[in-house]
């Protein structure tokens, strides 16, 4: 198929949010807190066994508002070096041993009674209490200062609001690094923040021109269709993608996939490879469709356009949306 648009055009493209993300939620298993048993350098290697869960975020993550420790206890709250990582492995501090200061152990207090400690970038309580202990409640991350402060690569201090991350797997560890006191998260924990779902995506393949018939559509579209010179349009909101433009009644195929150059496919442009096709529906009387989509990534819909098409192929693609 002829190519219509140069690959560095679509590879350097973006892929950026155009409206306010939107929350998300999702929670993992608990379980005991490995007590350490084997030396350990703090700000170098970490070399025992951590409490590790994770959690699937279906869409791009764009903050972090909090972290739900569900059922926690430990005695000896300074011990512990509460860690969330991302897909990509990078870890981001949630709490760093309250009380250390690169000697000794730390807050000899206690997290106790074993409720739920929200873990918030602000608005809560301090975690650093030092003999007292610490109840069930909301406390502000704490990313601890000076030598008590984790500063080796692998493990960064950006405020929780500012943490992003891909669609995928996250994981909350939790280190231990003195013996003899010990603990568990029992009531697991919930992840919580704003993702891309809340955008309109960020639009390629547009049929502004280069279209298989000189069938161009307008800005933001697909290439124009048998009965709307427009084209027409993909768009996404709250993990919903909808299609608009198209004659009611017509049969409409979502597809998610892996950018490509522009190729004449029917009567529009197709610009994806590796591609899944799912969410075949038909279109209202308004000629819409609508699709829950598949997380975070690249999307084009192909539908029927019938009885009168612009190049006769009886079939066309809407724009893409990225996000």
């Amino acid at each position: 198929m002829k190519k219509s648009l140069a690959l560095a055009a679509l590879l350097g493209l973006a892929i950026t949010s155009t409206a306010t993300a939107s929350n998300f939620s999702v929670s993992g298993p608990g379980g005991a807190i490995p007590d350490l048993t084997v030396a350990s350098t703090w700000n170098g290697a970490y070399n025992n066994a951590s409490f590790t869960s994770t959690v699937s975020v279906p869409r791009n993550v764009t903050s972090i508002t909090s972290v739900t420790l569900g059922g926690l206890t430990h005695t000896w709250r300074g011990d512990l070096h509460i860690i969330l990582r991302d897909p990509s492995g990078q870890g981001h501090s949630l709490v760093t041993r309250p009380g250390f200061t690169g000697a000794g152990f730390g807050d000899s207090g206690d997290y106790s009674a074993g409720g739920n400690y929200v873990i918030v970038p602000s608005g809560g309580g301090a975690v650093n209490a030092g003999a007292a202990n610490i109840f069930p409640g909301t406390y502000n991350q704490f990313v601890n200062v000076g030598a008590g402060s984790w500063t080796a690569a692998g493990i960064d201090n950006l405020p929780m609001g500012s943490i992003t991350g891909a669609a995928g797997t996250w994981t909350l560890e939790i280190r231990d690094w003195a013996g003899a006191d010990v603990g568990s998260m029992a009531g697991g924990w919930t992840l919580a923040g704003t993702d891309v779902s809340g955008s309109t995506g960020t639009p390629f393949c547009e049929g502004t021109s280069g279209c298989p018939c000189g069938n161009n559509g307008s800005a933001g579209n697909g290439c124009a269709t048998g009965a709307n010179t427009a084209g027409a349009n993909l768009s996404s909101s709250g993990g919903t993608l909808t299609v608009t433009g198209v004659n009611p009644g017509a049969t409409v195929i979502f597809t998610k996939g892996d950018l490509a150059p522009a190729a004449f496919l029917y009567d529009g442009l197709f610009c994806m490879t590796n591609f899944v096709r799912f969410g075949q529906t038909v279109a209202s009387a308004g000629g819409v469709a609508s699709a829950t989509d598949l997380g975070s990534g690249n999307y084009q819909a192909w539908f029927r356009d019938v009885p009168v098409s612009a190049c006769g192929n009886n079939a066309n693609i809407t724009n893409g949306i990225s996000y």
